[in-house]
């Protein structure tokens, strides 16, 4: 009888071994659950801030384009008033040689 209590009795710490063993594992695994909850929080707010970043930097690109495309007008029409200035300076030189050889002739 003592032998086979003495078996349970050793039986019964190793359970409890094994039951200590695996609450402290599942403690750890609870606290490693919670790190990487906390790591997936911040990587998920650095996600929302690159999001929001690249958001911005889109509309910046696309005022950019806009104003690129203005720039281009703005050039194009700057080209077609310095044509006609340079025209009608032409014909404004042309009119005043024209005037002088009228003044000289009378």
């Amino acid at each position: 009888y003592d032998r086979d209590y003495a078996l349970e009795q050793k039986a019964v710490a190793a359970l409890q071994q094994e039951i200590l063993e695996l609450e402290k594992a599942h403690t750890e695994s609870n606290e490693e659950i919670v790190k990487l909850e906390q790591e997936n929080r911040s990587l998920s707010k650095t996600l929302q801030e690159a999001e929001k970043y690249m958001l911005t930097y889109k509309e910046d690109l696309d005022y950019i384009g806009h104003y690129k495309s203005m720039l281009g007008e703005l050039r194009d029409i700057n080209g077609n008033l310095d044509k006609e200035l340079r025209e009608k300076e032409d014909r404004i030189r042309g009119l005043q040689r024209r005037e002088a050889e009228l003044s000289s002739s009378l």
